[in-house]
C-alpha cells in the first residue's frame, strides 16, 4: 500500500477539517479542500447585523423580566414590546410603560396595551400613578440629563425593587444621545436608599443591576442580632 502524503495545513485543526471534507487523498495533497472563509455579501452583513441588534432589544426584557414582580413600570418604554414582555411574568400583576414620544405610546396601546398592561405618555418624572413595586429602566439612564429623576419617582412611588442596565463601555463620545458613562457606584449612588444585590454583564456591551429597598415602606426590616452584641 502506498505510503500517503501528510496534507499540508497551518494547524491540526486544519488538518482535521480537510479530512473530514475530502476522505480522498493522493500524492498530490487534498482533492477538495475545505472551505476556510465566509463570503458574505455587504447587503447581507448589514441585515444580519440590524438582525442581531433588534434580538438584543428583545432579550434585554426578557432577561429583567425574572426580576419583577406587582405592579412594574417600565421607563422610556418605547414602542411597548419591553412592557410587554415584563408583563409575561405571572408575578406581575399590572405593568406600566410610560414613554416621553406620545407616537411611541399610541403605537404601544395598539399593539400591546390590555387590562394588566397600560401605557402613558409624559416624562418620567412628571407622572403620577399607583403605588409599585418594581421599576425597570433598560438602556435608559444613560439618556437622562438628570438622572436622579428616576429616584425621584421611585420613592415618590415607594418602589420596593429596581432592575437597572446601562452600556458597560464609553460612549458618550459617538452617541449624542447619552449625557452619561456610568459605573456600578453610580447607581448606586443615584439610589441611594437601595442596595445592590445582584451585577452581571449581558453579552458584551451591557452591565445589569438589580437593586432592592433598605428598609420597604410599611415593612421594616427584621435584622438578626446576636445576643451577645449589645
Amino acid at each position: 500500500m502506498p505510503k500517503l502524503d501528510k496534507p499540508k495545513s497551518d494547524t491540526p485543526m486544519k488538518d482535521a477539517a480537510a479530512l473530514v471534507a475530502a476522505p480522498g487523498i493522493t500524492n498530490q495533497g487534498i482533492t477538495n479542500k475545505a472551505d476556510e472563509r465566509l463570503f458574505i455579501p455587504r447587503a447581507e452583513t448589514e441585515s444580519l447585523e440590524q438582525d442581531i441588534l433588534r434580538r438584543r432589544h428583545i432579550e434585554r426584557y426578557a432577561v429583567a423580566r425574572q426580576f419583577v414582580h406587582g405592579v412594574t413600570v417600565d421607563s422610556a418604554c418605547g414602542c411597548g414590546y419591553g412592557t410587554h414582555i415584563l408583563a409575561k411574568n405571572p408575578d406581575v400583576t399590572r405593568a406600566y410603560g410610560i414613554d416621553m414620544s406620545a407616537e411611541a405610546v399610541d403605537f404601544a396601546t395598539r399593539e400591546y396595551g390590555g387590562d394588566r398592561v397600560k401605557f402613558i405618555h409624559g416624562e418620567i418624572g412628571a407622572v403620577k400613578i399607583e403605588l409599585a413595586d418594581t421599576l425597570v429602566s433598560i438602556e435608559t439612564i444613560e439618556h437622562l440629563e438628570a438622572p436622579k429623576v428616576l429616584n425621584d419617582f421611585v420613592e415618590a412611588h415607594a418602589v420596593e425593587s429596581l432592575v437597572v442596565s446601562f452600556p458597560i463601555k464609553k460612549t458618550t463620545h459617538y452617541n449624542q444621545f447619552h449625557h452619561w458613562d456610568f459605573k456600578t457606584q453610580d447607581i448606586a449612588d443615584i439610589f441611594f436608599n437601595f442596595s445592590i444585590y445582584k451585577e452581571f454583564l449581558f453579552q458584551y456591551d451591557t452591565c445589569f443591576v438589580c437593586l432592592v429597598r433598605h428598609n420597604r415602606p410599611g415593612r421594616p426590616e427584621k435584622r438578626w442580632r446576636s445576643p451577645d452584641l449589645r
